[in-house]
């Protein structure tokens, strides 16, 4: 499995760490802005001109100011998204991303962990009661 991260932060990182939990072997490529030491099991790419190979999915994790620009240029590959939250910076024109998702059949999905919010952790002891 070949995987496009974009972004490498704190936030790609934990994704990476828990696909290494998976039993799937991929291989990750970071698209960088700028020149970057290499590390271990990630090659970075400056442009996407230098892929040669079929990616499989996405992990968008780059500042939320540059989504959108980002997920336009990418859904061009017509693969799965894994968009960091929020997803845009603002609404404005966010059906046109939407539909643009849905007429090409481009499967996204944005992570949103609320698990540690007070409204989520009273609503889960009041259901384990039950």
């Amino acid at each position: 499995m070949n995987v496009l991260v974009v972004g490498l932060g704190s936030i790609a990182r934990k994704h990476i760490i828990a696909m290494k939990h998976l039993e799937i072997k991929f291989k990750i490529y970071a698209l960088r802005s700028k020149p970057c030491i290499e590390e271990k099991n990630i090659k970075n790419i400056y442009n996407l001109n230098e892929l040669n190979i079929k990616l499989d999915f996405v992990i968008i994790s780059n500042p939320t100011l540059y989504h959108k620009k980002t997920i336009i240029r990418l859904s061009s590959l017509k693969i799965p998204l894994f968009i960091e939250k929020p997803v845009l910076k603002d609404y404005k024109n966010v059906s046109d991303i939407s539909s643009y998702f849905n007429k090409n059949k481009i499967i996204s999905y944005v992570a949103c962990n609320l698990r540690f919010h007070p409204s989520i952790i009273f609503l889960k002891k009041y259901i384990d009661k039950y």
